[in-house]
């Protein structure tokens, strides 16, 4: 009887040691299938946004090489607008400049000149991107991706634990988000809306100016500020 009953007992727990092993097993292989899989899904996604960087930074290059190209036609007839309004101390463009702030920006003096007729400029309230020897500055070019690198054993054993963190952090983050940048989520937005600021000369005296991307305009204005006085911001 205490022989069968130690038999019992062995056979049960080598039983056990069995289903812990096969469990083992049957986990790290799904483990590393899941982690081929994923570095799959990741290699696949830098691809795609590597390609559709390169399609942007070409689509911006692009734009930028009309605008140019837009401008330098514009030239001749701009500089003769100037030679004409110097002449009668009427509107000269003394220097233009359309971008975002804290981002892309260009240089727009001749196309402004070129379309001053009789000491007057008039713009719409359409999107200055539209003009000629424009581009839409809004579009920053894309950001170079860092390189991905296969996860590491020591990152598989610490997996957990980043998850936890993160999870707790991104809470955190979620949390201030609700308290204080949904109030600034309008000034943030303002900050992404091309401006256009404009120094120009009428009448012997220079003036600043500075508009958003859709607001109308025409020069001379009485919202100009004289330099030298306290100017506008966008």
């Amino acid at each position: 009887l205490l022989y069968h009953t130690v038999s019992t007992t062995y056979v049960t727990f080598l039983s056990y040691v069995i289903d812990v092993i096969i469990g083992d097993v049957i986990q790290n292989t799904r483990k590393r299938i899941s982690d081929q899989s994923s570095a799959c899904d990741k290699a696949q996604n830098q691809q795609e946004q590597q390609n559709q960087a390169s399609i942007l930074s070409s689509s911006l290059q692009k734009a930028k090489q009309d605008a140019q190209l837009q401008m330098e036609l514009m030239r001749r007839k701009s500089k003769m607008n100037r030679n004409n309004e110097e002449k009668k101390s009427g509107l000269v463009i003394v220097e233009a400049t359309y971008g975002v702030q804290n981002g892309e920006c260009m240089d727009v003096t001749i196309q402004l000149q070129f379309w001053v007729a009789d000491s007057r400029l008039h713009l719409t309230s359409n999107s200055k991107s539209q003009m000629l020897g424009f581009y839409d500055v809004s579009n920053p070019p894309p950001q170079p991706q860092p390189p991905s690198s296969d996860v590491s054993s020591v990152e598989h054993n610490n997996s957990k634990e980043r998850k936890r963190f993160f999870g707790n952090l991104f809470g955190l983050v979620e949390l201030w988000e609700s308290l204080y940048c949904d109030d600034h989520a309008e000034d943030r937005q303002m900050n992404q809306i091309p401006f256009l600021k404009i120094r120009y000369k009428f009448n012997s005296i220079c003036y600043d100016i500075i508009i958003l991307d859709d607001e109308s305009l025409a020069l001379p204005s009485p919202r100009a500020v004289k330099v030298g006085e306290q100017t506008q911001s966008v």
